[in-house]
C-alpha cells in the first residue's frame, strides 16, 4: 500500500493528517530528491511537541486545554469477558475508529487496556496451561493484568491540561490517554490525533513548518 511521504517544510497538521491515513501510524520523511531521512511515528511527533522549553512556541493557547474538552467516548469491556470476545469488540464496526478499549472491574474502575498490538502478547500468554491461541479463552482482565506488570497505564483526570497529556504519552509510550473520574472510572479517551488537532486549531505550531527543521530527526 502506497504511503505518501512527508517532506521538509510540512506542518504538524500535514504530518498528522498523513499519520491518520496510515494503519501503522508511520510515515517516511523524504527530502526533495527522494532520499528517506527518517520514519516518523505519532509518538515522535508528540515527543517533539512536548519538548522542554518549547511549550509556548509549539502548543500556543492549546497547551492549557483540559482533557475533557478534547476527549472522546471510550469503549469499555468488563474484566470477566473472554479475550477473544474483547478483541472481536475492538475490531467491530461500532468501535472501528478507536484503537484501544478500557478493561474495567465490577465497579467500573480501570484495570488495564487492550490495543490491537495486545494480540502479539497472546502467543506468550499462559492461561492455566493453555498457551498461544488457546489463551484467548482467558478473561480479558487477567490478560490486561499480565500486560500491566511492568507498564504504567496512561491515565489523567478531566482537568489535566494538554501539555501534561503529551508528557504522559511520551512517558508511557502510548498514543492515547484514559480520562478517569474521581473514582478511577474511565469517562473518556484522548488520542494523539485529537491532541494534534487541538494544537493545530489553537496553537501557533499548527501553521509552522517544523518537519525537517529539528522537530524530527
Amino acid at each position: 500500500e502506497f504511503v505518501r511521504p512527508c517532506r521538509p517544510g510540512f506542518s504538524v497538521s500535514d504530518v498528522s493528517s498523513q499519520l491518520e491515513l496510515c494503519p501503522n501510524k508511520l510515515v517516511p520523511l523524504m527530502n526533495w530528491d527522494g532520499k528517506t531521512l527518517a520514519i516518523i511515528s505519532q509518538l515522535d511527533l508528540l515527543a517533539a511537541l512536548a519538548e522542554d522549553g518549547c511549550r509556548e512556541e509549539r502548543l500556543g493557547e492549546a497547551a492549557d486545554l483540559c482533557a475533557e474538552v478534547i476527549s472522546q467516548e471510550c469503549p469499555v469491556v468488563a474484566s470477566y469477558t473472554t479475550a477473544l470476545s474483547a478483541f472481536q469488540q475492538l475490531i467491530s464496526e461500532d468501535v472501528s475508529s478507536c484503537f484501544a478499549m478500557a478493561v474495567v472491574n465490577e465497579a467500573g474502575k480501570l484495570l488495564g487496556e487492550i490495543v490491537p498490538e495486545t494480540a502479539h502478547f497472546i502467543s506468550n500468554a499462559d492461561n492455566d496451561g493453555q498457551v498461544g491461541i488457546a489463551a484467548l479463552s482467558m478473561p480479558v482482565g487477567k490478560l490486561a493484568a499480565c500486560m500491566q506488570k511492568s507498564n504504567t497505564l496512561p491515565t489523567c483526570r478531566v482537568d489535566t491540561p494538554l501539555h501534561e497529556l503529551l508528557n504522559i504519552c511520551v512517558r508511557c509510550q502510548r498514543s492515547q490517554v484514559w480520562v478517569l473520574d474521581g473514582e478511577d472510572r474511565p469517562v473518556g479517551m484522548v488520542t494523539a490525533a485529537s491532541m494534534m488537532a487541538a494544537i493545530c486549531r489553537g496553537g501557533s505550531m499548527g501553521a509552522s513548518a517544523v518537519v525537517g527543521s529539528g522537530g524530527a530527526e
